[in-house]
């Protein structure tokens, strides 16, 4: 051999060497992560820790099997065909909670927690109705969808309940009323205590209407109506309508009947009104 063939030689050793060893890493990695799979894909299966059973708390209107058979949909098949999705440790809280939201307007929120290694706990949260939203006004009133504090629509409501719930009318996010909310959100926040406070006066509100103008009405029971601007004061409003109830002209009114055609009080602390 020559001196000039002594370097080649040794190339050709050392990358033989490398070879070899990458080799027995490639092999090494394929057998551990075929050990690390199998015994993954073995133990997500394992019925000591797959989820059989799950129990409903908080719910009232939308029943127990209504939630069950939504949860056992997406805790059904398996990850990237191997591991089970109804593994205690790994079945998807997230998606659970979110397709309950999505399935029923009506919940509020939803949570998904463990109770035992083959059971889970739900706990949801049904919105409160506030009032009914029965059309953008009344000359083309539409079916009755239950409303919460916020203005989101969650359910249609069956006839008797304008006996029960003040009526609201006015515009709303979507064309379809169920999962739409009343515009003005922050105004609708005050309106319930206004209400409140009329009922305090011996005032029954039967609906409130808020167009796309400035101008919103309560109507009572009699037909009457309340008339006043959007963005008004609220206390000061119930101040001047109680200073003019407490007047001469209406001393031995009925405030439950409100026998009046109309109070305006679009014109400050002008109060203007017109018995029937």
């Amino acid at each position: 051999m020559t001196l000039s063939d002594k370097p080649q030689f040794r190339s050709s050793a050392l990358l033989r060497r490398k070879r070899r060893r990458l080799t027995v890493f490639s092999t090494s990695l394929i057998f551990v992560t075929g050990v690390l799979l199998g015994g993954g894909t073995y133990f997500s299966h394992l019925q000591k820790v797959s989820i059989d059973r799950a129990y409903v708390e908080g719910n009232a209107a939308v029943s127990s099997e209504e939630i069950l058979s939504s949860l056992r949909e997406e805790i059904q098949g398996k990850y990237f065909g191997l591991f089970s999705r109804r593994n205690i440790f790994l079945y998807p809280k997230k998606e659970i909670s979110s397709k309950l939201l999505q399935d029923f307007p009506r919940l509020a929120a939803a949570s998904v927690g463990f109770r035992d290694f083959q059971s889970i706990t739900v706990e949801v949260e049904e919105r409160k109705a506030s009032g009914i939203w029965c059309g953008e006004n009344r000359e083309q009133k539409t079916d009755c969808y239950f409303m919460d504090g916020d203005g989101f629509l969650f359910a249609k409501a069956p006839q008797f309940s304008s006996r029960i719930f003040v009526e609201y009318y006015g515009p709303i996010s979507s064309t379809t009323p169920l999962r739409s909310s009343m515009l003005f959100p922050e105004e609708l926040h005050r309106t319930w205590y206004f209400l409140r406070e009329l009922g305090q006066l011996g005032l029954i509100p039967q609906s409130f209407h808020a167009g796309t103008t400035a101008k919103r009405e309560i109507v009572f029971g009699s037909g009457g109506r309340l008339i006043f601007e959007s963005g008004r004061d609220y206390g000061e409003l119930l101040r001047d309508l109680k200073a003019l109830l407490e007047s001469e002209p209406f001393k031995g009114f009925d405030r439950g009947v409100f026998d009046l055609d109309y109070i305006d009080t679009r014109l400050g602390s002008k109060v203007f009104y017109k018995k029937k």
